[in-house]
């Protein structure tokens, strides 16, 4: 089948034997002491690609150690994990692994040099739909410490995501398989919840959920999460607190999840809360009112029918 069109993503991430931070336009990795060793830009690339053609991208690496630093580049396949977005590294090849070619695979960049690095990325004239990833190794081999012999590993990648003809309706495909909190009462605590989304088309997602609380009186309020990507058929979870500390009552809460195109899918649950003691003790005095109040209407009742009979 030929494709018209082929949208792709490149994301960028750091992963290292210490620490990493990710900023809008950069990635930067550090060594355990939180230096910072190497940086990487852009973080994102936004790339559409057709088949049959050969496309040349750029990515600008800088050194930013005093002293020189040799670096290695590799394209490796990985297997994505549900629910929590891991990835597990594996030798089988990719077919999108096999469409990038990197020009250079071994430098040594100078301290503090800036350089670019061209990525070439051909694609084929017949591709089957959906979706298609691989990474972008950067491998910074850092110099051995007198104080510390081991040698630290440090790794900047790019991951690259590609979704390979015209996806179907996110509203059809992308599902919340659960949405359900601790506790359906909540005692001057908290309450948790669980929220689960499925992607089960062939392509990529990008989804976004917010909740949203309303009372029996009107009153509502949002509740935005972060954006998450989830790999097809795989499933992504969010799990959190919600700091409730000025609520009180019955409430209906949704979680609306943006799929992409517009498009929101919801689910609903019911949780009741109660933030003070004193309105526990207030609640309970009223059902034992109520409760007071019934039996006494009975007795009246029975009392007169027992009366009605003895005449």
């Amino acid at each position: 089948m030929k494709i018209e069109n082929l949208k792709f993503k490149i994301i960028a991430f750091a992963c290292c034997a210490g620490m990493f931070t990710i900023s809008t336009s950069s990635v930067i990795a550090q060594t355990k002491n939180t230096t910072e060793i190497l940086q990487v830009e852009p973080s994102i690339l936004n790339i559409t690609l057709s088949p049959g053609k050969t496309y040349h991208y750029d990515i600008s690496v800088t050194n930013l150690l005093t002293q020189s630093l040799p670096l290695t580049l590799t394209v490796e396949n990985f297997e994505e994990e549900d629910e929590e977005g891991g990835y597990q590294f594996t030798s089988t090849e990719s077919l999108l692994s096999q469409w990038v070619r990197l020009s250079e695979k071994d430098m040594i960049l100078s301290p503090n040099e800036k350089r670019t690095i061209p990525v070439d990325i051909t694609i084929p004239k017949t591709v089957q739909i959906g979706g298609y990833s691989t990474i972008i190794f950067l491998n910074p081999i850092l110099p051995q410490s007198t104080t510390n012999p081991t040698r630290v590993n440090a790794k900047i990648g790019v991951l690259a995501v590609a979704n390979i003809g015209v996806p179907d309706s996110p509203k059809d495909k992308v599902e919340i398989s659960n949405f359900s909190f601790d506790n359906f009462l909540h005692l001057e605590s908290n309450p948790s919840f669980v929220l689960r989304v499925k992607n089960n088309s062939l392509y990529h997602r990008v989804v976004q959920p917010k909740i949203v609380l309303q009372n029996i009186f009107g009153y509502s309020e949002e509740v935005p999460f972060e954006e998450r990507f989830i790999f097809p058929s795989k499933t992504r979870k969010w799990e959190k607190n919600l700091d409730l500390k000025n609520y009180n009552g019955l409430y209906s809460v949704t979680a609306r999840v943006s799929v992409g195109d517009g498009i929101q899918i919801e689910k609903k649950t019911y949780i009741f809360i109660v933030t003070s003691g004193k309105i526990v003790v207030g609640i309970v005095l009223v059902l034992i009112v109520l409760l007071l109040f019934g039996v006494r209407k009975r007795l009246r009742k029975a009392f007169k029918e027992l009366t009605q009979l003895s005449k």
